[in-house]
């Protein structure tokens, strides 16, 4: 019974070591924003390798910049997509908060249905760039229809990186160290869950693809 305590212990740890090492590669290599969506596609790779092989089994440096490397051109248009999205949204909050008590509510609820679509959207496209070489077109057209079709794991997955920002933005005053924990762990933590509750739609994804 000891021993069976003692190795779920080490394999925690050594998931959560992983997660750690996976979260730095990820924020060293994000600090030119162009290049997040290489290093969002490297994390959601080393994520998707752990849960389909463990951590004992992944080497996690190598695979980290194999698929920042492999799918650098894909990776970096599909972010600039999603930058342009962001851009568009923000553009149309500041024009709805501008109009008048009747428009506004109207395109208000317009804007909520695109956030919405938005980030469904955005839970699949950079573990689908990361799994499979689809042209970017394919990756949101089947992230949309991923996103559908797993709807109630593909809100928990949203809830983790909000409740991750959440606890960045309003526990700081109560747990000072929740900053650097967060940064340390919190986007390999997400991406782990991610893969974890999105693992389901990879797998279909690739009997598809078969």
């Amino acid at each position: 019974m000891e021993d069976n305590w003692e190795n779920l212990f080490y394999r925690i740890t050594r998931l959560f070591a992983a997660i750690a090492v996976s979260s730095l590669l990820f924020v060293l290599t994000s600090i030119p924003v162009i290049t997040m969506g290489c290093s969002l596609t490297g994390l959601c790779g080393c994520m998707q390798e752990i849960v389909k092989r463990g951590c004992g089994e992944t080497e996690l440096t190598k695979t980290f910049f194999a698929n920042f490397k492999k799918k650098i051109r894909q990776s970096t248009f599909t972010w600039l997509i999603c930058l342009m999205a962001v851009a568009f949204l923000t553009l149309y909050y500041i024009a709805v908060r501008n109009m008048t008590e009747f428009f506004g509510s109207i395109y208000g609820i317009i804007f909520c249905i695109l956030i919405i679509i938005f980030m469904l959207v955005f839970q699949f496209i950079f573990p689908l760039t990361a799994a499979y070489d689809f042209s970017i077109r394919t990756n949101f057209m089947l992230s949309w229809m991923m996103a559908l079709a797993l709807l109630p794991r593909t809100l928990c997955s949203a809830l983790v990186p909000a409740l991750i920002i959440f606890a960045m933005l309003y526990l700081p005053v109560y747990i000072p160290a929740i900053v650097p924990a967060c940064i340390i762990l919190g986007p390999g933590l997400a991406a782990y869950l991610n893969a974890r509750l999105l693992k389901k739609g990879l797998d279909m994804c690739e009997k598809e693809g078969s």
